[in-house]
């Protein structure tokens, strides 16, 4: 079982800042690219670099390259729910993620597919992702207790400086309570999110 100390020290931000303070220059791009994957400057030009056409068409070659044996679930998708490829999946962000490599990009895109119909089910994996009517999580009961028990177990923080989301996960998740509920209603959990 997982636990948290209780006894370690505290870091204060004036410590956190000092100590950053006292690092050379090679070792805060360490630290951004351990953080980011990426340092500050590609981050930045990553939030703000338009997807071109032809990135776009890179995407779909690559896609088209992929096996059909290989991509099952994501043509699936293309049949039952088109328009949910391009507001729930656009290829923008999968391109982005994989930093605009578009053979990455696409494999993490039929990825995506394949887990979203393994964890939802046929039925459900091509609905939108919402607890509303007509929504893939519509109706899941487990998934609903849950989230009443742990209503703020993730907390959307004010973005960084540099725009990003900061979400905070509350303790609650590593307690005996979050770990009696079902591994697929903890992923639907986080994925919903």
């Amino acid at each position: 079982m997982l636990s948290f100390s209780h006894t370690a020290p505290i870091v204060t931000p004036e410590q956190e800042e000092k100590d950053y303070a006292d690092l050379d220059q090679e070792e805060k791009k360490k630290i951004l690219n351990d953080i980011y994957g990426l340092n500050a400057e590609e981050t930045e030009e990553f939030n703000r670099r338009e997807i071109t056409q032809q990135q776009l068409d890179e995407f779909q070659s690559a896609l088209d390259r992929i096996p059909l044996a290989d991509q099952a679930a994501y043509q699936l998708a293309l049949i039952h729910c088109p328009e949910l490829l391009q507001s729930e999946t656009s290829p923008r962000l999968f391109l982005i993620r994989e930093t605009f490599d578009p053979n990455k990009a696409a494999k993490r895109l039929v990825r995506y597919w394949d887990m979203r119909v393994d964890l939802f089910g046929e039925e459900r994996a091509f609905l939108p992702m919402s607890l509303l009517e007509g929504g893939a999580l519509e109706g899941d009961e487990e998934l609903l207790a849950m989230m009443r028990e742990f209503p703020n177990f993730r907390n959307f923080l004010p973005n960084d400086d540099h725009g990003r989301t900061i979400i905070y996960c509350a303790p609650d998740f590593f307690s005996e309570a979050f770990n009696n509920y079902s591994r697929a209603a903890k992923m639907k959990y986080h994925w919903y999110f």
